[in-house]
């Protein structure tokens, strides 16, 4: 008998941790809607695989959200592409809507003039990973304002703030959803500009702290909540929004110089054209910006350029160990190997390499490779006459 209750016991413990630990997972489903104008830089499967897959995937890799393919879900996403202009730019606007908590918006854009394919397809996936980032940290924001005892970066006055905001909001909402108790038990918390003040300087602490995102959701709370929309404070918020933060990120990212590997410089660089792009799709109307961030594409671009040249370089430095291992082979077999010597031989001497294509015919070989160390592609083109090169 005793057993018997201590076996119930054990189970229901187990049960309640088990509800515990899903209890902040989320269970979504999805749409996703395209507006193209007809302009199509991609085609629909592209757009949707390098926007909105990047973007579940940074969802559900945080651990807050289980895509559910049934009726019982916790929240829906909505994942709008727009393409505006004349091939301009692309936006992505991830809208999070939820019965049991607050809705959130999360938009990125990306100005994509004058990029080729797998530029317009890079940029599609920033702004699904940031999009997604953003409303991941929209979320912990909210988790650490409901347990202010689980933070440890934001200070205790900001969250006494922030959970005044929440209150507020709640209140506004049971008044204009017109509840049977339209009066709130509680008297509604006294917000004024200083509050606002207040929260704009801690973002901007957490910003030179290179909290990105973290910065960027408290400006938002000062957008969305000052009743003065022509405030100065509200203004400045906005301007870090679509300026400030990013072109903080740029200037941080262009004096870090702690490491020397061309693909990681290659990485680098990458980010900071993305940002670029970001603060020229928002400040598209304002001249001496867009002048100036065209001109650090320019810089980004030359250097970019130098680095590709380099890190084909290292690429080839391995693809020309294979090269005269399979020239030699010529030499003794007068034909050039299958395909299933040339992966072996890969293994063993270009083990970095990845076959991604061959094709023998007529004496004539060729073999496309990859490098996935240095994101390369290289390829080996063989002759009649056991002459291989690489190009």
């Amino acid at each position: 008998m005793h057993l018997k209750i201590i076996i119930i016991t054990i189970m229901l413990f187990l049960s309640s941790l088990s509800t515990h630990a899903s209890s902040d997972t989320i269970r979504i489903k999805t749409v996703t809607t395209i507006e193209n104008g007809n302009w199509y830089p991609l085609g629909i499967r592209d757009m949707k695989a390098a926007a909105v897959d990047t973007a579940l995937a940074q969802l559900t890799n945080s651990g807050r959200f289980i895509i559910s393919d049934h009726d019982d879900t916790d929240a829906s996403i909505h994942f709008s592409i727009s393409l505006l202009g004349p091939a301009e730019i692309v936006k992505l606007t991830i809208a999070f809507s939820s019965e049991t908590s607050a809705n959130y918006i999360a938009t990125v854009s990306q100005e994509v003039s004058n990029l080729d394919h797998q530029g317009i397809y890079h940029a599609f996936e920033y702004i699904g990973k940031e999009a997604a980032l953003q409303l991941v940290a929209k979320l912990d924001l909210q988790k650490v304002v409901a347990s202010p005892q689980s933070s440890k970066e934001l200070k205790p006055y900001i969250l006494k703030i922030l959970k005044n905001l929440e209150t507020l909001n709640k209140q506004t909402q049971q008044i204009q959803s017109q509840m049977k108790s339209e009066t709130p038990k509680d008297p509604a918390p006294v917000i004024d500009d200083k509050d606002f003040v207040t929260i704009f300087n801690e973002a901007q602490r957490l910003k030179r702290q290179h909290k990105y995102r973290d910065a960027r959701v408290l400006f938002e709370q000062v957008i969305n909540n000052h009743t003065d929309k022509d405030n100065k404070t509200v203004k400045l918020a906005e301007d870090e929004l679509i300026y400030g933060i990013p072109i903080f990120q740029v200037t941080s990212l262009q004096l870090d110089a702690s490491s020397h590997k061309p693909e990681e410089i290659n990485d680098r660089f990458r980010t900071i054209d993305s940002l670029l792009r970001e603060i020229l799709a928002n400040n598209k109307y304002n001249i001496e910006r867009s002048i100036a961030v065209n001109r650090k594409l320019d810089e980004v671009a030359i250097s970019l350029h130098a680095l590709d040249k380099a890190l084909k370089a290292q690429a080839t430095v391995s693809a020309n160990n294979l090269r005269m291992l399979l020239r030699s082979e010529y030499a003794i077999q007068g034909e050039w190997p299958d395909k299933a010597f040339i992966v072996e031989q890969m293994q063993r001497y270009a083990h970095d390499l990845t076959l991604n294509d061959y094709q023998l015919k007529d004496h004539n070989i060729t073999l496309v490779l990859k490098s996935a160390r240095y994101n390369r592609t290289v390829t080996l083109k063989g002759d009649e006459h056991g002459e291989i090169v690489i190009e």
